[in-house]
């Protein structure tokens, strides 16, 4: 096998290993993905970081996506990316695609920037915050900018709220027609 290890003494683990595959170990031997840091991670410019395994230090994070989610398990494999969903209350921690007179707990993200509960099997990641896409209808008329937006009569789709039913979201873009909006 190719494999490059660095040791320093008297480690009897290398501190450093590229495998055949590329893959960079650092305190391990056997990395299991591009870049595995068995210990902690220090990203800073200035100043001391900690030392407690699988924690990440860093001065600044940037991410590109733009929100924040958790999985959850779905009673439903058919649930989208952009569909409300709420609770199913035959399972623990489990969700459906909302129906009207359900208490809505998110909006089904596309791309998360940060997700949380990543080895939940059977799951879909669900908003907690940030922007992300919602599948809506004129049910409620045309959708403006900063309306609020309800479940509406279809299932998982958002609708322009004339009413004082619960808010999902918020639009962040005009519609005039059955489609996905950006909403937070």
């Amino acid at each position: 096998t190719d494999v490059i290890d660095m040791f320093e003494a008297p480690l009897e683990t290398p501190s450093l290993t590229i495998n055949s595959l590329g893959n960079i170990g650092i305190g391990t031997d056997s990395p299991e993905s591009t870049l595995h840091v068995q210990g902690s991670l220090c990203v800073r410019d200035t100043g001391d970081c900690g030392t407690t395994a699988g924690t990440i230090y860093a001065t600044t994070a940037s991410v590109s996506d733009i929100d924040l989610a958790e999985n959850y398990r779905v009673s439903d494999p058919s649930i989208e990316a952009g569909e409300i969903v709420a609770l199913a209350t035959s399972s623990n921690a489990t969700i459906k695609r909302a129906e009207r007179g359900d208490t809505a707990l998110g909006i089904v993200s596309t791309a998360p920037g940060l997700l949380l509960g990543q080895d939940i099997a059977n799951s879909k990641p669900v908003a907690l915050k940030g922007r992300v896409p919602l599948k809506v209808n004129m049910e409620g008329g045309p959708i403006a900018i900063g309306d609020e937006i309800i479940l509406s009569s279809e299932a998982g789709v958002g609708t322009r709220a004339t009413t004082t039913s619960k808010k999902v979201a918020i639009a962040l873009e005009p519609a005039d027609e059955d489609g996905v909006i950006e909403v937070f």
